[in-house]
């Protein structure tokens, strides 16, 4: 029997109602030095047999010292949840994980424990590091400020909240570039509402060229409150981006996402340069600005640019409302220039090419129905294997199933019952749609 079995085994002996049965699997797990063996040792610390608490503790021994002291960082949590077990004696506990790292590991390992780490472990240990005073304010704000932990992150948010105003006006500039944007994007919320705004300015500023999404509109709603032109706003960015691709990506995805026609208007007028940077993600925003587009001109910017599948895609769902054959000659002209073995099907997403087989059909009513075959039959089972439960769906991809289920109920169902001769695929196809109706929420439109 290996020993991951044998483990196993001993852990179900460990939690069987009879004691003696409890305490002679505690022993025996002693002398496995497996990860899984310490979290069933402290478990048995708590037991309501004194024996089996005993076993427990004597095994541990052989678990509390230097060489484990790597597995037993990561199993924090359950040396800090003895604290409210009553039989356990935490104390003993408690005191022991301490020496242990104050004797070796708190100036190298635990910072770096602290900053790379997440999860309950660290959280644990972040709070005996404040408990035992291990490091003094300063050390432990410039821990959690780069912490990988959202919780022990949160160290940093309060330690800025209860400081004085002239201390966080010095604290501000900390938090910069390097700093998760969540923490920085509550700091600033913050900071709006009790400090001065011509201190907040460069954090601000620095904000606009950030990838997340939250800062950059957080501080685009500012510079708006405050009078910044539209000019001012793209210079800004400029200069900030360490290099003009990232300046152009910035603008862009501020365009992408203030959808102000105005301002694109301007843009593409004073800074053309800008936008021929990055020629893909500037066709994205034209046609989300629904820009007419020669659809030679589409082809030729995704040919001539290299653009991935991912790219073809992305383009190719803001022009699923084209003609059903426009769409088809763009991808098909596409596919031999990148000479992929790829069909449309691959490209659109399933409910967008469901519509483009539906527009297909409306448009060639002389195709024999048979032709439409295999391209429905790729439809359910793309959709078959989703998992189209309401509670695991999104509003956006609810309406989505919704759109579905009115395309199958108005166009398909009635449409394949009356063409196809084929009884069986017909009776699949009815199925398919009680699928899609008694697992979907049909109230949302």
């Amino acid at each position: 029997m290996s020993n991951n079995s044998e483990i196993h085994n001993l852990i179900k002996k460990s939690r069987e109602r009879d004691g003696y049965i409890r305490e002679s699997a505690v022993y025996e797990l002693a002398h496995y030095h497996n990860d899984s063996v310490l979290p069933i040792l402290l478990e048995r610390l708590n037991d309501y047999v004194e024996q089996v608490r005993h076993a427990a503790r004597m095994s541990l021994h052989r678990w509390l010292n230097l060489e484990h002291l790597p597995i037993l960082l990561n199993y924090a949590h359950y040396f800090l949840h003895s604290e409210n077990q009553s039989r356990t004696d935490h104390q003993w506990l408690l005191l022991r994980l301490v020496q242990l790292i104050e004797s070796n590991f708190l100036n190298s390992k635990i910072p770096q424990f602290l900053q790379q780490k997440q999860g309950k472990a660290v959280r644990a240990l972040f709070i005996l590091a404040q408990r035992q005073e291990w490091f003094d304010s300063e050390e432990l704000l410039e821990l959690t400020l780069h912490s990988a932990d959202p919780v022990v992150r949160g160290y940093a948010l309060q330690y800025f909240v209860q400081s004085t105003h002239e201390e966080q006006c010095a604290l501000l500039p900390r938090f910069d570039t390097t700093v998760n944007h969540q923490l920085r994007y509550g700091v600033l919320l913050y900071a709006i509402q009790h400090l001065p705004r011509d201190v907040l300015e460069q954090s601000l500023i620095q904000a606009l060229v950030s990838p997340a999404q939250s800062l950059m509109t957080l501080s685009y709603h500012i510079f708006y409150q405050k009078g910044w032109t539209i000019k001012q706003l793209v210079d800004s960015i400029i200069v900030q981006s360490s290099s003009s691709e990232k300046a152009s990506l910035q603008l862009l995805k501020l365009m992408q996402w203030r959808h102000q026609p105005k301002e694109w208007e301007f843009i593409k007028q004073h800074y053309p340069k800008i936008l021929d940077i990055n020629p893909i993600p500037t066709l994205k925003t034209r046609l989300i600005f629904n820009e007419v587009i020669d659809i030679d001109e589409v082809i030729s910017i995704l040919i001539n640019n290299a653009a991935h599948i991912s790219d073809i895609n992305s383009i190719t769902r803001h022009l699923s409302g084209l003609n059903a054959d426009t769409l088809d000659y763009i991808l098909s002209k596409l596919l031999i220039s990148l000479q992929q073995k790829m069909t449309i099907s691959e490209f659109l997403p399933t409910w967008e090419y469901m519509q483009f087989v539906l527009h297909k059909m409306k448009q060639h009513p002389e195709e024999p129905f048979e032709s439409f075959q295999l391209q429905w039959k790729l439809i359910i089972k793309r959709l078959s294997r989703a998992d189209l439960y309401p509670v695991s769906l999104s509003i956006p991809r609810r309406r989505s199933i919704q759109q579905g289920i009115d395309l199958f109920r108005n166009n398909l169902q009635p449409y394949f019952i009356q063409k196809t001769s084929d009884k069986a695929y017909s009776e699949q196809l009815r199925r398919f749609g009680l699928y899609l109706w008694l697992n979907t929420d049909c109230t949302y439109t």
